[in-house]
């Protein structure tokens, strides 16, 4: 009877089968981050709230699985939330950042960090990534520089195709069949050629 009334409150008010969900403000503590929780078996951080109440065990992503991961600083505004069904709190908000993962299962790759350490992508070593094409020059880019090697190879191929020996020329044949192709240099590549120096990668 008090569970039909209490449905009936709740129809009346327009949250009847409503999920709830609930919000709060709060700090990252300092020290808390942890990207190896195996209790909850995700990346967590526990919270001060505005209160001083402790939110421990505060997950970094709703769930653990493929894409970004964004690690807060020590310090951090955060908003927290979660369903009123649940005891489980993630962060939805972030102030400051310290790194930002990308995430393949277990696979994890540094694409941001604050300070620039164990970033695969402010980090220089192995210079820009390669460029396949280039629209403004179409003797640049990977595919354009192969190109040329691989026709190179077929005008040497070709040359000999169409070479037949002839007794005692001392090779005169052979060299009037393939003047074309080593009359002309191949240019050797340059780094600018090939390399995208806007997104540089490397190690540390």
């Amino acid at each position: 009877m008090e569970r039909s009334i209490a449905d009936s409150i709740r129809k009346l008010a327009g949250t009847y089968g409503s999920d709830h969900i609930e919000y709060i403000w709060g700090i990252v503590d300092e020290g808390s981050v942890n990207l190896d929780n195996t209790d909850i078996g995700c990346p967590t951080c526990s919270v001060t709230g505005s209160q001083d109440v402790s939110y421990p065990n505060v997950a970094l992503q709703a769930t653990f699985c493929n894409g970004f991961l964004k690690v807060p600083s020590d310090g951090s505004q955060v908003v927290i939330t979660k369903n009123r069904n649940s005891n489980n709190y993630f962060i939805l908000l972030f102030s400051d950042l310290d790194a930002i993962y990308l995430q393949n299962q277990n696979a994890w790759l540094c694409i941001w960090n604050k300070n620039g350490e164990d970033s695969a992508y402010t980090q220089t070593s192995y210079g820009g990534l390669l460029k396949l094409l280039d629209p403004n020059n179409t003797d640049a880019g990977v595919l354009a520089r192969l190109n040329k090697i691989e026709t190179d190879i077929n005008n040497l191929k070709t040359a000999f195709a169409n070479w037949t020996p002839q007794p005692q020329d001392g090779g005169a044949s052979l060299k009037g069949e393939a003047s074309d192709w080593f009359g002309e240099k191949l240019v050797k590549t340059l780094r600018s050629d090939i390399e995208d120096a806007y997104i540089t990668h490397g190690s540390t």
